[in-house]
C-alpha cells in the first residue's frame, strides 16, 4: 500500500510504499548476513517525481535495522549509480528515529548535482552508520526531481477599487495601489509589478510600470499621478482612464493578475463643499422640483425663534448646490396645532398630486402621541393652507407617528410613516388628502422599531426602502440605510435575505471624523446625466447644529450606496441640468 502526504509551509511531503519495488543497491560495501543493514524502504514510493518549486521538505522514511550501529544516513546517486560514491549523503541524529526531511535547500542541492536539462533523475537508499564503516541497504528506490516553476497570480485587486476616481484636486499627497500576495503551490516569494495601461491597453506596452519589490502595495505621489495625466490625457481633456493590474515575477517566468481595476484620472474643478448651506439649521430636508425648474425645499422648524426657521423655512435652488430662502411654509397666524403641544413643525414632506402642492408635516405631542398633518398650495412659495391632522397616534395604535413620505404609483397614493417604533404604509385618497376607507382599512408594518424617516423608489424591478437609523445627536451613530422588495408591502430584506421588520439593513452612509449623524434624506433626484442625489442633514464637527449636506447615490450591484458610505468633505461632481431657470 502506498500514500502520499503533501504539507506546505511547514509541512512535510512524503509518500509511502511497500518493499515490494525495492531493488538490491548491487556492489558497494557489506550489505547481508548479520550486518546492521535497513531491508525495508518506506517513502517515498518508487518512481516518485516531485516539483522542487512546490516543496517545503520531503520526508524519507525506512524501517529499523537490526544490530549494532549509531546512526542512519540517507544517500544519493544517479540513477545507474550503485551508492560506492553517493552524490548526497544526509545523516539523522543517532538510531532512534527512522526517518528524516530534507529541506528544499537540501533537495535543491541534490537537484542541481544531478540534473540535466531541467530534470535529475535518482536513486535514494539507507545506510546505517558504526563508527567508520557504512552499511549500504540491499534496497534502493528511484525518484525525479524537477524545478518548473509554479505559477504566482494575484487574484484580488483591493484599491483603488474598480471604478474608482482619483480626483487631483481633491487627492491630498499620494495615491496608493494595495493588491493580494500571489497564490501559488511554489514556494519562491515573488515580486511584483504595478502596471497602469490605457483603458483600452492589455498592458502589452504600458503607460507607467513601477517596481514593488516583494511587497503587495506602491504608493504613487500626487506629483507622479499628475505626472501620468499630463503626460497621456488629450489636450484640453480633464479626465483620463486608465486601468491597472500587477505583474508578477520569479526568476524569469511573469504573470499578470487574473483582474484588471479601471480608474479615472481627473482635474476637474472642486463643484461644491459639505455642508453645502450653513447660515442656519435645515434638518430633514425634502426636495420637489416645481414647474418653474427650480427645486424647493422644506425644513423641520428646528428654531421657532430665529426668524429664519420659523413657519418652516422655504429654499430654492436651481443646481441642488446653491439655496436662498424665498419664504415660510406658515404664518404665525396660520402655524398648525394638530397635537396636545405647542410644537413646532417637523420633516415636511412635498409632493405634487394633481395640480396642488401637499406637504405632509409633523408635530411632537405628549407621551409620544405625535401627529401627521397636511397642508396644500397652488404655488411650491405657498401660501399653504393647512387641512389638519391626517395621521393619529392613537387612532392608528402606533407612537411617533412622524416623517410621512409620499409613494405614488399607477394612480394610487401611498403613506409611508414612522420613528422608532414601526414604519408603516397606508393607502390614501386619489387627491391625497384622506385615508382611503378610513374606517375599514388597517396599516401595514413594513420595517421594526429602530428606523425612522422613509423615503421610497423603486428601480429594476425593486422598491427600496431607505430609512435612518441610530442615535441622531452630534458624534451619534445615526446613518442611511436601506432594504429591498419586489413587492411594495414588503417584506424589505438586507443582501441575505434577513427581514428588516428584524432590523436588518444595508448601509448607504454613515458619519466620519468630519460629519457625525448623516440622515434624514430627501427624496431621491436624478439629473440629466442619470445620476441620483440626494441631499440630507449632518453635523458639521464646527457647528451644533445640522447643516445641509449633498451627495451622489451610486447603485452598486443593485444597493444605493454613497460615494465611500460616507459624506463627501468637497465634490468635484456637480448635478448636471441642461435647463435651468
Amino acid at each position: 500500500m502506498t500514500a502520499l502526504l503533501v504539507m506546505l509551509g511547514a509541512g512535510i511531503l512524503s509518500a509511502c510504499g511497500g518493499s515490494e519495488s525495492d531493488t538490491p543497491t548491487g556492489p558497494g560495501e557489506q550489505a547481508a548476513g548479520t550486518e546492521p543493514v535497513v531491508e525495508t524502504l518506506t517513502a517515498p514510493k518508487e518512481g516518485l517525481t516531485v516539483n522542487l518549486d512546490a516543496l517545503n521538505n520531503l520526508t524519507f522514511w525506512w524501517e529499523a535495522a537490526r544490530g549494532e550501529f549509531d546512526s542512519y544516513e540517507v544517500v544519493f546517486d544517479r540513477a545507474e549509480g550503485d551508492f560506492t560514491n553517493p552524490v548526497a549523503a544526509f545523516p539523522t541524529q543517532g538510531k532512534s528515529s527512522t526517518q528524516l526531511s530534507l529541506s528544499y535547500q537540501e533537495l535543491k542541492t541534490v537537484y542541481e548535482a544531478t540534473q540535466t536539462n531541467g530534470e535529475a533523475s535518482l536513486a535514494w537508499s539507507v545506510r546505517t552508520v558504526a563508527g567508520e564503516t557504512h552499511y549500504n541497504s540491499p534496497v534502493r528506490r528511484t525518484m525525479t526531481i524537477t524545478n518548473t516553476v509554479e505559477p504566482y497570480v494575484v487574484e484580488a485587486l483591493f484599491a483603488p477599487e474598480n471604478n474608482s476616481r482619483a480626483d487631483l484636486v481633491l487627492l491630498g499627497e499620494s495615491l496608493t495601489f494595495s493588491w493580494s500576495a500571489a497564490r501559488s503551490n511554489g514556494q519562491k516569494t515573488p515580486g511584483y509589478t504595478l502596471l497602469i495601461d490605457r483603458a483600452e491597453g492589455d498592458f502589452s506596452q504600458p503607460l507607467a510600470s513601477f517596481d514593488a519589490g516583494q511587497e503587495t502595495e506602491y504608493t504613487l505621489t500626487r506629483e507622479q499621478v499628475q505626472s501620468l495625466f499630463d503626460r497621456n490625457a488629450a489636450a484640453g481633456e480633464q479626465t483620463l482612464a486608465v486601468i491597472w493590474s500587477v505583474r508578477t515575477r520569479v526568476e524569469d517566468n511573469t504573470w499578470l493578475a487574473s483582474q484588471t481595476n479601471t480608474l479615472t484620472v481627473t482635474t476637474l474643478p472642486v463643484a461644491y463643499s459639505n455642508s453645502i448651506f450653513t447660515a442656519f439649521s435645515l434638518p430633514d430636508p425634502d426636495v420637489i422640483r416645481a414647474d418653474d425648474g427650480y427645486f424647493y425645499l422644506y425644513a423641520t422648524e428646528h428654531n421657532r425663534n430665529d426668524a429664519n426657521m420659523r413657519n418652516v423655512p422655504i429654499m430654492r435652488s436651481s443646481d441642488l448646490m446653491n439655496w436662498t430662502r424665498v419664504g415660510a411654509v406658515f404664518t404665525d397666524a396660520t402655524h398648525p396645532q394638530i397635537t396636545d403641544q405647542n410644537a413646532g413643525i417637523w420633516a415636511p414632506s412635498v409632493n405634487r398630486v394633481g395640480n396642488q402642492y401637499v406637504i405632509y408635516y409633523s408635530q411632537p405631542g405628549n407621551n409620544y402621541k405625535h401627529a401627521i398633518g397636511v397642508a396644500v398650495s397652488d404655488s411650491p412659495t405657498g401660501p399653504f393652507r393647512d387641512l389638519g391632522k391626517l395621521i393619529d397616534s392613537n387612532e392608528q395604535g402606533v407612537d411617533i407617528s412622524i416623517d410621512a413620505y409620499l409613494y405614488q404609483e399607477n394612480g394610487h397614493n401611498y403613506l409611508f410613516w414612522g420613528s422608532f417604533r414601526s414604519i408603516s404604509v397606508l393607502e390614501l385618497t386619489e387627491d391625497g388628502l384622506a385615508i382611503k376607507n378610513k374606517a375599514t382599512q388597517k396599516r401595514r408594518e413594513v420595517a421594526g422599531g429602530q428606523y425612522e424617516a422613509t423615503v421610497v423608489v423603486k428601480r429594476d424591478g425593486w422598491y427600496y426602502l431607505i430609512v435612518s437609523t441610530g442615535n441622531y445627536s452630534k458624534g451619534g451613530t445615526y446613518r442611511l440605510v436601506v432594504g429591498r422588495s419586489q413587492n411594495l408591502f414588503g417584506p424589505y430584506v438586507d443582501k441575505d435575505g434577513n427581514d428588516m421588520m428584524s432590523v436588518h439593513d444595508e448601509l448607504i452612509l454613515q458619519g466620519n471624523d468630519t460629519f457625525s449623524s448623516p440622515g434624514h434624506c430627501s427624496r431621491i433626484i436624478t439629473d440629466d446625466a442619470g445620476q441620483d442625489w440626494i441631499l440630507y442633514h449632518a453635523y458639521p464637527n464646527d457647528k451644533d447644529y445640522r447643516c445641509l449636506m449633498l451627495d451622489r447615490i451610486n447603485w452598486v450591484d443593485g444597493w444605493p450606496v454613497a460615494p465611500g458610505l460616507q459624506p463627501t468633505s468637497q465634490s468635484v461632481d456637480r448635478p448636471v441640468f441642461n435647463t435651468r431657470p
